[in-house]
Order: C-alpha cells, then structure tokens, then sequence
C-alpha cells in the first residue's frame, strides 16, 4: 500500500484514497478556494477534476515549493499570500460572499485558524473542510495505521467545535472524509 498519492509525479501530501472520496463532491461547487498549495499536486487534481466553470484559487506563502506543471500555472490561480492579513481575509471574504456554492479547504500552516476565520464567512450549503483532522486522537491512530499515514493530526474536533456550533455547521459526509484524514462540515 503506498502511503503518499501522487500526481503526474508530484507527491500530493495526501493518501491515495483522496480522489475516489473528493470525486463524489468536487462538481458540486462553484468556487473552491485551496489554503496550502505545498507542491500544487492536490491543487492540480483539483483543477482538472473539477466542474468546468468553477472558479478555483489556491493559497500559499511559500512559492519555493509549488510544483505544478509549467502549462498549468498560467492556468490555475496560485496566489502567494498571507490569508491571514486583513487584505487577504477581505478579498476571500467577498470572493466566498459573490460566489455559489463554495468548498473552502483548510491545508495550510495553521488549519484550526483557517477554520477559524473562514467558517464565518460561509453561506447556505458551502462546506469547509481541515486536513490532517481527528476526530479523538484514537480513532486517528486507527485510521494511520491503517492507511500506513506517517503524518500526526494537525487539527480535531475538540479545538474548533465551538466554531462548528457558533456558525451553524454540521458534519459533512463526515466517515467518509475522516477515512481520508479531511474533516467536513457544512453551513445549515
């Protein structure tokens, strides 16, 4: 079993089984907005997977890292940006508020913050999502080990459940999500 999925040959930071679970949602949006591009292999997929007129934008702070292929960075929308400056958090702020049905995904250095400020941002049926999510650091374990995840949980319940009950989310395809290390929640 390999650990690592792999995206024309750029490592994806993510378990192989993250297409077949985002495969059944990823056309379901209007605008996907990534934090944490790392190598662009997920941001990749992303782009060629999702619905043709979604808009989708890719945050990070570290250009040095992005690997995405040559042809394609003319393409996506790589954005390198601190999402936490007031400037940022505004402009995503109005592109979530001037867009349809959202997916918001939280992947960068400091999820639980991203989760933070952006689940207030959210309307009606756009879902936001952490990766390297817990639910309780037992059934983390159980899932590691199973999908030989060497990685440690970067985010849980615990730390952004007031934030779920505050901006009235409910989990999201929340099994299925969890089996692949993503934490789902949806705005009521």
């Amino acid at each position: 079993m390999q650990k690592y999925a792999f995206v024309e040959g750029v490592l994806a930071a993510q378990t192989p089984k993250v297409f077949d679970v985002f495969s059944q949602i990823i056309k379901d949006f209007d605008l996907i907005i990534e934090i944490g591009t790392y190598k662009g292999a997920f941001s990749f997929w992303i782009h060629k997977n999702k619905k043709e007129n979604c808009n989708f934008v890719t945050y990070d702070i570290n250009p040095n890292e992005i690997q995405i292929p040559e042809e394609y960075k003319k393409i996506i929308d790589v954005r390198i940006a601190n999402c936490f400056s007031e400037e940022e958090k505004l402009k995503i702020k109005n592109l979530i508020a001037n867009s349809g049905k959202t997916l918001f995904l939280c992947d960068g250095g400091n999820k639980i913050e991203e989760f933070r400020i952006y689940s207030e941002f959210l309307k009606k049926g756009d879902v936001i999502m952490l990766h390297d999510y817990a639910d309780n650091p037992i059934s983390f374990i159980e899932i590691a080990n199973k999908n030989l995840w060497p990685a440690k949980a970067e985010s849980s319940f615990t730390e952004i459940g007031d934030c779920v009950v505050k901006n009235k989310l409910q989990k999201f395809m929340y099994e299925s999500f969890i089996d692949i290390f993503w934490g789902a929640f949806i705005k009521e």
